[in-house]
Formats: structure tokens, C-alpha cells, sequence
């Protein structure tokens, strides 16, 4: 079977446009799919905006889309692969794309809801990510994170509720855009800041600290135990919950050469045998101040006015962005600065995302007296941070560690235990 074939075969629409004037608005929901498909990474977008009806493209084929565009020779593309995944994991679950349903290679072509629904989309958040010299991961976030399976419907939410007010709070908040979590509302307003979308400040920062409570009201206090083991737990039994700041001061009133983490490894030992528990690190009822500027709030203002513009299926609207796209594909210096923004987020992301992981993972190893298992560090690092990390992840951080010479391990019956060599290996991991 021929690289790209015009044999066009029945292609399934799961978004059907209505045939009338004014088609019914989008819902929510189709939004939501839409933007999680092809309105968060310039990729994606510029490759909708490449393909052709009634062609099934295969993988070279849909990777030359890309590297033929005017531009991209100037540009990072990623591998041959990298357009077909986008076409299997984004574009045909919800129907911009459909496969070819007989032979090999595997094929795509675009579909009715592809050319009607897909490309004005991606006309319109390419032209504003360019417009605004901002990537579209960083305007709409991932597809989805570890706490946030809707991500992009959750950040057009909060959007819109950051421009409405100055001061939320985490709590009333999530249940305006119906999350359960407050946690997330965190987590989006961490990354809007980060991302340069938004400011933010705690208006009480003294409900930030990590606090930790019996479980147990009146647990034993194990003889054998260190004495600041024991010291700490009768602590907690007469206060009943603590910030980790208290823990440390009480501590280090009688224990003047303590070190921090000594105390997060006692309290990590006291969690792991279910006698406390971590409450805390911001408060679900913790109030944001949010501090957009000018430009800010010019670019979130035009993303919500523009999205619901799209939204409502305005034919005049529609038409202009099928215009845009055409122009935008053809243009070199729109293309070229398009695939660069998206590469540079990948790899602000991904970098980060790695930095973090060896940040956390360091700390667990340095916080203890003895080599640690990785179950050990998932549970040291959910103890201190109130995070739950992959194991996985965990595993191949320390992989990376150990091919470098920073960490060593020894091997027991029941795992694998994981130290930091010495401590000039320690600052180099941490640098």
C-alpha cells in the first residue's frame, strides 16, 4: 500500500456538525475534547492544518506534512513517529481523524469533523499563541496530569473565575467548576504562575504549613524507640495535630544538634506504621490573591471571548479562522516560531518534571540514616510533601543517578536499597 492513498473509504464522524446556518453550540464537553486533541500543542495544530481531504496519509507521509511546510526546515519536527501518535492518542479518538480500516502501514486521513470542527480550532489558538509569543501547553496545559483528568476544562474554568475575581479561595472554588479536590485548584494556579499566565499570592500564609495529627488519640509509645521518637509522639498526643515547624522548635529544645531531616524521618517511620498522618500544605479553605496585569488579562480576556465565539459555531467566525488556517500554513516565519514554542515547552517540561522528581528523590535519601527501597522513598517523599509519585518514576530517576555514579545500592531478599555515595555526590545531584 502506497505511502498516501486517494481511495476514500467511509470515514465516521463522533462530532457531527449540524447542517443548518447556525449549527447548535458545542458543548462543554466537546470543548473540552477539542482542545485536549488540537487546541494545547502547536504540533498537532499545524499538522490538522496540513492534511488533505479524501488522502490517507501514512507515517512518513504524515511526518513529511510537517517538514514541508514552509518554515519548518528552521524548526525542530521530532521523529517520523512522533505525527502518527499525535493521529492515534489525540486526533482520532474524538474524530478529526479516522484509519484506513484494511492493509498496511497504518494510515490516517482527515474527516468532515476535522475540516469543519478541528481546523478553525487550530487556527484560532496557533494565531493566538503566536499573537501572544506563548505555547499553547502553557495557555491550556497537558491533556491530562496525575490529579487532573480534564485538565484544559479545568484551566478554561478557572480562567474565567480568575478574571471574574481578585481573592479565591481553593475550596469554593473547585466546587464552582465542580472538582472535588482543592489540591488541583493549587496545582493549575502553581502552573498558570509558572507559565507566566498569572501572579498569585496566599493572603494567609501561615495555613501553608505541612501539619501533621494522630491517628490514634492515644497511641503506644514504643519503648525501644529513639528518645525524639518518643519525645515527638507524646508531643503530638497532648497537642494532637502539628505543623512541622512546631515539631522541629519543640524538638530542638532539647535536642539542640537535631538536624530537619532527622525529624522528617521520624515522621515518616510514625507514618508508615499508621500513627500520624500529613493534613496539610495549603489549606483547602487557603484564599489566592490573584495579580494579573495588563497583558495578562488582555490575552485570557481574548482566549475566553474567542473560545466562546468558536463555541456558539458563529458561521462568519468560522469562516475567518478557515481563512487564518490557510494562511498560517503557508506562511514560513509563523510556522518556524510555532514548532520552536512547542519544542521549548516540551522541553521546559520535561526538564522540570525530571528536576523535581531528583529533588524529591534526593531529599528522601538524604532525610534517612540507612539505604532506602523505592517503596521506602515513595513513602518518605509522601510523608514530607503529601505527594504521591510513581514508583516507576522513582526507579528510573535512580536508574539516571546510578549510571552517573551518584547513588549506589546494595541487593537484599525482599529489594533493591538505594544510598547517596558521599555527600560531594549529594551536592552534584541536587545541583
Amino acid at each position: 500500500m502506497n505511502e498516501i492513498t486517494h481511495h476514500q473509504p467511509h470515514i465516521p464522524n463522533q462530532l457531527p456538525v449540524q447542517e443548518q446556518e447556525r449549527p447548535e453550540r458545542l458543548s462543554d464537553e466537546q470543548l473540552d475534547n477539542l482542545l485536549t486533541a488540537v487546541g494545547n500543542h502547536e504540533g498537532k495544530a499545524l499538522l490538522l492544518l496540513a492534511m488533505q481531504p479524501e488522502v490517507y496519509y501514512a507515517a512518513s507521509a504524515l511526518h513529511g506534512l510537517i517538514t514541508n511546510l514552509p518554515g519548518s526546515e528552521n524548526a525542530y519536527t521530532g521523529s517520523r513517529n512522533n505525527q502518527l501518535q499525535y493521529c492515534k492518542a489525540s486526533l482520532a479518538p474524538i474524530g478529526l481523524v479516522a484509519k484506513t480500516d484494511y492493509g498496511v502501514p497504518i494510515s490516517f486521513a482527515i474527516t468532515e469533523t476535522g475540516e469543519e470542527l478541528g481546523k478553525p480550532l487550530a487556527a484560532l489558538m496557533l494565531g493566538l499563541s503566536n499573537k501572544y509569543n506563548i505555547s499553547l501547553t502553557r495557555i491550556i496545559g497537558e491533556a491530562q496530569t496525575p490529579t487532573d483528568k480534564r485538565a484544559p476544562s479545568t484551566r478554561l474554568s478557572l480562567i474565567k473565575e480568575v478574571l471574574k475575581r481578585p481573592n479565591i479561595s481553593l475550596q469554593d472554588t473547585a466546587k464552582m467548576i465542580g472538582l472535588e479536590r482543592p489540591a488541583v485548584v493549587h496545582s493549575h494556579l502553581v502552573n498558570m504562575a509558572s507559565s507566566g499566565l498569572i501572579h498569585y499570592e496566599w493572603m494567609d500564609r501561615t495555613k501553608q504549613a505541612a501539619t501533621f495529627e494522630l491517628i490514634d488519640p492515644m497511641p503506644k509509645i514504643d519503648p525501644q524507640a529513639s528518645p525524639q521518637r518518643r519525645e515527638l509522639t507524646q508531643y503530638l498526643i497532648e497537642k494532637k495535630q502539628a505543623t512541622l515547624d512546631e515539631l522541629t522548635k519543640h524538638l530542638a529544645r532539647s535536642n539542640e544538634e537535631i538536624k530537619p531531616h532527622a525529624i522528617t524521618s521520624i515522621l515518616h517511620h510514625l507514618a508508615k506504621k499508621g500513627v500520624i498522618k500529613r493534613i496539610g500544605g495549603v489549606s483547602p479553605n487557603q484564599q489566592a490573591k490573584i495579580i494579573v496585569d495588563e497583558k495578562q488579562r488582555q490575552m485570557l480576556q481574548e482566549l475566553v471571548h474567542l473560545l466562546d465565539l468558536y463555541q456558539s459555531q458563529d458561521p462568519q467566525f468560522l469562516a475567518a479562522l478557515r481563512a487564518a488556517a490557510s494562511e498560517y500554513s503557508s506562511n514560513a516565519k509563523f510556522v518556524a516560531e510555532a514548532l520552536n514554542r512547542c519544542a521549548e515547552a516540551s522541553s521546559k517540561m520535561k526538564n522540570g518534571r525530571e528536576k523535581d522528581m531528583g529533588s524529591l528523590v534526593v531529599n528522601a535519601l538524604i532525610n534517612s540514616d540507612s539505604a532506602l527501597s523505592v517503596r521506602d522513598i515513595s513513602g518518605q517523599i509522601k510523608t514530607a510533601t503529601g505527594r504521591a509519585v510513581s514508583l516507576s518514576g522513582i526507579q528510573q530517576t535512580l536508574y539516571e543517578f546510578a549510571k552517573r555514579g551518584q547513588v549506589e545500592y546494595s541487593e537484599t531478599r525482599k529489594a533493591r536499597l538505594y544510598k547517596l555515595q558521599t555527600e560531594k555526590q549529594e551536592q552534584k545531584v541536587l545541583a
